[in-house]
């Protein structure tokens, strides 16, 4: 069984090409990291505030100004659908009458 585990993973080139990569040389800067290395060092040191106090944190009130969307006075919906009924159907026989 490890033999033909060992064939398949000399044959997949993803793996090949993971396991021929070199190591991770890249610097770790603020600059390339996006502050990774100064939240690191906070954690470190016990600065900041866990996700439990983020979370009790009182969220900021904000209001909702609603729109009514809805159709005038007058206009029937089911009428509409009825209309729409109607042109697709004159549409369709208009297409494949000729």
């Amino acid at each position: 069984m490890t033999r033909v585990l060992q064939a398949l993973k000399a044959a997949d080139p993803a793996m090949a090409a993971l396991e021929a990569a070199p190591p991770d040389d890249e610097p770790d800067h603020d600059d390339f990291d996006g502050g990774l290395t100064e939240a690191r060092t906070d954690a470190e040191a016990g600065r900041g505030i866990t996700t439990g106090e983020l979370r009790r944190v009182e969220p900021p009130p904000f209001k909702i100004r609603a729109f009514v969307h809805g159709l005038q006075p007058g206009i029937d919906p089911d009428k509409m659908n009825q209309l729409l009924d109607e042109l697709e159907a004159e549409e369709f026989a208009r297409k494949y009458r000729g």
